[in-house]
């Protein structure tokens, strides 16, 4: 981001104002392609349902 630019807020609101966010977004859609990144927001639960499988399997039921 290019905040770090700004000397005042004044230069803040212009470069905010100024500044192409959908470039960013189509930026990091592009960066996802190409690397097969598609983040979902559910990483908390893949890890939880792997965790507990894992214990399943070695302890038999997780209660």
């Amino acid at each position: 981001m290019p905040y770090p630019k700004a000397k005042s807020m004044g230069d803040l609101i212009q470069i905010i104002e100024n500044h192409d966010f959908a470039a960013d977004v189509q930026k990091v859609m592009e960066h996802h392609k190409e690397m097969g990144a598609y983040e979902t927001g559910d990483a908390t639960g893949y890890i939880t349902d792997f965790v507990i499988s894992k214990m399943n399997k070695r302890r038999g039921t997780y209660r």
